[in-house]
């Protein structure tokens, strides 16, 4: 599910690098062969595109996907390809793989977690 913040940050980007590459909505409309309804939609921070448009948005502004999607800022964190790798694909998963993945990261930290406070205290 993408929530308030997700939709929010991908906003800023998306107006932020479309400023910066001289591009507009009807622009992006045009070229991509998307709604105006849809694209409205994203600048407005009323809905969060699918992956696969995430993508060709990235590739027709000349992006890194991570540019339009990252939720951190960008003085804070750097993504490996790895991650942006698993970003990517986690993203293009439907909620309850989505869940599931997030269940099993879960899962794993518990146990590594675990077995650092046995090794701490032993």
């Amino acid at each position: 599910m993408v929530s308030d913040e997700m939709r929010k940050k991908f906003k800023t980007n998306l107006k932020k690098i479309m400023a910066l590459k001289g591009k507009n909505q009807s622009d992006i409309v045009k070229a991509l062969n998307f709604k105006q309804s849809t694209v409205s939609d994203w600048l407005n921070g009323k809905k969060y595109p699918r992956m696969d448009k995430v993508q060709m948005l990235a590739n027709y502004l000349n992006v890194d996907i991570i540019e339009l999607v990252d939720n951190q800022s960008n003085d804070s964190i750097t993504f490996t390809n790895t991650e942006k790798a698993l970003i990517k694909n986690y993203r293009q998963l439907n909620e309850q793989n989505q869940q599931a993945v997030t269940t099993m990261i879960n899962s794993l930290l518990a146990v590594e977690n675990s077995t650092f406070e046995k090794d701490a205290v032993g």
